[in-house]
C-alpha cells in the first residue's frame, strides 16, 4: 500500500484551539442543527400533536430541501446580498441564512398546528431552504479560508466530523424536552 502524499503530521490539541478551527466547530454544529429541527423533532411534534400520517409523511419531503442545495450553490456564488455586503460575500451570506433559519423557527414555534399545517410546512421549508444555503456558505468558508492542505484537511475534519456529528445527537433530547408554557415542544 502506497502512503505517498499523505501527512504523517499529528494536529496537535492547539491546532485545534485556534480561533478559525473553533469557528469552524461551531459553524458545522450550527448548519447542520435546523436540518433535525424540521427532519426528525419536526415529525415528532406533528405526531405528539395528533397530525395524521399521511401529513406527517407530507412535511418529511421538507428534508430534501439538502439534495438540492447544488441547485443554487452556483448562484450564491455569484451574487452579493446589498444589505450584508459589507460583511464580506461568504459572511454576509451566513448572516443572512442564520437570521432566515431563526426568524422561520421563531414563526414555527408561535404557529404551531393549530395555525394550519400548510403554513407550518411553509415555515420548515424556509428553515430548510435557510440552513442549506448555510451549508453551501460554510463549506465554501472553509475551503477559501485554508491556508493549505493539512489545514483543510482538519477544518473539514472539525466542520464535519466533530460539528456535524455533535449536532445529530443533541437536537431531538434537547427539542423534545423543552415546552413552552402553553405546552406545545419550543423549536
Amino acid at each position: 500500500m502506497d502512503n505517498e502524499g499523505v501527512s504523517p503530521h499529528k494536529h496537535r490539541i492547539a491546532d485545534y484551539l485556534r480561533p478559525k478551527t473553533l469557528s469552524m466547530l461551531l459553524l458545522g454544529f450550527s448548519s447542520g442543527l435546523p436540518f433535525y429541527l424540521v427532519g426528525n423533532t419536526f415529525g415528532y411534534w406533528l405526531r405528539d400533536e395528533r397530525t395524521s400520517l399521511t401529513w406527517i409523511g407530507f412535511s418529511s419531503w421538507v428534508g430534501l430541501v439538502y439534495s438540492w442545495k447544488f441547485l443554487w450553490a452556483p448562484l450564491i456564488d455569484r451574487v452579493d446580498l446589498p444589505l450584508f455586503k459589507r460583511l464580506g460575500h461568504r459572511r454576509g451570506w451566513m448572516m443572512f441564512s442564520q437570521i432566515a433559519v431563526g426568524l422561520a423557527l421563531v414563526a414555527m414555534g408561535g404557529t404551531g398546528t393549530k395555525a394550519g399545517l400548510g403554513r407550518l410546512i411553509a415555515f420548515a421549508l424556509v428553515v430548510a431552504l435557510a440552513s442549506a444555503t448555510q451549508d453551501i456558505v460554510v463549506d465554501a468558508w472553509r475551503i477559501e479560508s485554508a491556508d493549505d492542505g493539512e489545514e483543510q484537511g482538519l477544518l473539514g475534519c472539525v466542520a464535519n466530523r466533530i460539528g456535524r456529528r455533535r449536532r445529530r445527537t443533541r437536537p431531538p433530547r434537547v427539542c423534545l424536552s423543552v415546552q413552552l408554557p402553553t405546552g406545545s415542544p419550543g423549536y
